[in-house]
């Protein structure tokens, strides 16, 4: 009998994690690390340190 409560544990434990490691994911992003990272580059070298200067 109890074995089949741990197996009902595990099942639900398989199905559950999955969802709150990507909930996690998607939460603890660092965001302006991304979006430095998808912004798009200057044309030039010279306007880049222009981009960053502000």
């Amino acid at each position: 009998m109890k074995i089949r409560k741990v197996n009902g544990t595990i099942r639900i434990l398989r199905i559950i994690m999955p969802i709150v490691g990507v909930i996690t994911a998607v939460v603890f992003v660092p965001w302006m690390l991304l979006w430095a990272w998808i912004s798009p580059l200057p044309d030039t070298i010279e306007e880049q340190p222009k981009v960053v200067a502000g």
